[in-house]
């Protein structure tokens, strides 16, 4: 039997402030998943050379407890008993549940492990999980509760910046701009595949992971200009900007944050 477009169910918001709700919970996913992919690459990158230090995988364990596991909780504290009231997301919620769980068990092991090899194992899979995880709440859970008039979005996300992060100066919308792979470990972004809509906000969460004197390496389908304004806006000064590729089809640039 196959499928088609039209037998997908369409999710529309119930109002106004449930779709912002909708805009910031994805919105806030897509900094996560640009900060821990940033993170995580730091760590793929020492480990293919034989030793990945402990400030590194530092970084990403403490990232992970308390920005991903808290943000776990959360959910499970308002949205998730949200979508279990919901016969149709029950099931998905239990297993979704079920999947925090199996990312605690992976920031356990990453914390744990003795061999390189073994580190960089747990980071990949810790990526890989958290990707797929987001993108079930993001195209299933979210709207799907969004557009029950029965549910307010909007009211269990309401102060909670767990569920849709600390408020920003400028928006992240628009525009567009993004990466690829760099040299001798510099973490690479590739956001041609990530949706238009939340591309920015990816970007700049991979740039919050950045230290003083590191850089990340992007590539992008356009001159980002957009996107470099508003990283200017959001961090004035803090980013020197080289251009390694440009067009006409992939720009190829380093975001280095000055010491």
């Amino acid at each position: 039997m196959t499928s088609s477009l039209a037998d997908t169910p369409v999710n529309v918001a119930s109002g106004p402030a449930e779709a912002e709700a909708v805009e910031a919970v994805v919105e806030h996913h897509a900094r996560m998943s640009g900060e821990l992919l940033a993170l995580v690459q730091n760590v793929l990158a020492e480990a293919t050379r034989g030793q990945v230090s402990a400030g590194t995988r530092t970084a990403l364990v403490d990232y992970a407890r308390d920005e991903l596991l808290t943000h776990a909780a959360a959910e499970e504290r308002t949205i998730y008993p949200a979508g279990a009231s919901l016969p149709e997301l029950r099931a998905l919620i239990t297993a979704m549940t079920r999947e925090h769980e199996e990312l605690a068990d992976l920031v356990g092991q990453l914390e744990h492990a003795k061999m390189a090899g073994d580190v960089a194992a747990a980071a990949g899979a810790l990526w890989t999980l958290f990707r797929v995880h987001l993108a079930k709440e993001n195209d299933l859970v979210v709207p799907r509760l969004a557009a029950d008039p029965q549910v307010s979005l909007a009211e269990l996300v309401s102060g909670l910046h767990e569920l849709t992060g600390p408020e920003v100066s400028c928006g992240a919308a628009g525009g567009c701009g993004c990466g690829h792979e760099p040299d001798h470990g510099v973490p690479s972004l590739d956001v041609r595949t990530i949706p238009h809509a939340i591309r920015h906000a990816t970007v700049f969460g991979a740039l919050e992971a950045v230290p003083s004197g590191g850089a990340l390496h992007l590539v992008a389908p356009h001159a980002p200009v957009p996107l470099l304004k508003q990283i200017e806006d959001r961090h004035p000064g803090a980013f020197s900007v080289s251009y390694v590729e440009e067009g006409p089809e992939v720009w190829q640039l380093e975001l280095r944050r000055r010491g």
